[in-house]
């Protein structure tokens, strides 16, 4: 299975401490220019979803009796919750997001993993409040996150924020000839098809659980 083959490098790494809680080792959120640290939620999003996703493949979708899904429904369950702060979500376990950078690699579990559980206030709350903090540090934002923040929006409800980010990376970065680029940094390849399926976003939104 291939989602099994790509959660193999964190299975390999995790920290079962004397809490009996699952945690991850020292890594880093991907381009945030700030300390490394360990439980980083970019990781833990991504573990939590592969396991998540391996075992509604083995009990909702094959129906097989998988002598590991056992194994991966503890791991779940023990999984370290993720780390946050009065500001929402962190960096990493002792690293707060106190450096503006582009990347929403911290807020994975929004989107594009799509974990949050939108019937759940509290955790709609968190989100909101881990989206603003971000967005709200523009110093080094970019037309590359704007498809991102509506996305992040439309699951929010957030209707306006969903469009209006989109038609500022229209009007402020993205060139005649639909290509965008990041000055000095060159090409932005992903931003236009990213930007184009945040326009579908919308209007039609999906996860296992069916459309709306």
């Amino acid at each position: 299975c291939i989602a099994l083959l790509n959660l193999r490098p964190l299975v390999l790494q995790v920290d079962n401490g004397s809490d009996h809680v699952i945690h991850l080792p020292i890594t880093f959120s991907p381009e945030y220019p700030g300390p490394k640290g360990p439980d980083t939620n970019y990781d833990l999003a991504l573990y939590r979803w592969g396991l998540k996703t391996i075992v509604h493949i083995a009990k909702d979708l094959l129906h097989k009796n998988e002598p590991r899904l056992s194994v991966w429904e503890d791991s779940l369950a023990r999984l370290t919750d993720y780390p946050v702060d009065q500001n929402g979500y962190m960096i990493a376990r002792g690293v707060p997001f106190a450096i503006s950078h582009r990347h929403f690699s911290h807020l994975f579990m929004v989107w594009p993993l799509n974990l949050v559980d939108w019937s759940n206030k509290s955790e709609v709350n968190l989100a909101e409040k881990s989206v603003d903090h971000w967005i709200g540090m523009g110093s080094s934002l970019t037309g590359f996150c704007r498809p991102a923040v509506s996305v992040m929006s439309s699951l929010m409800g957030r209707r306006h924020s969903a469009f209006s980010n989109i038609t500022f990376l229209l009007d402020k970065y993205i060139l005649p000839n639909t290509f965008y680029h990041e000055g000095e940094n060159g090409e932005c390849g992903e931003t236009p098809p990213m930007a184009a399926s945040a326009i579908q976003d919308m209007m039609l939104l999906s996860s296992k659980d069916g459309l709306w």
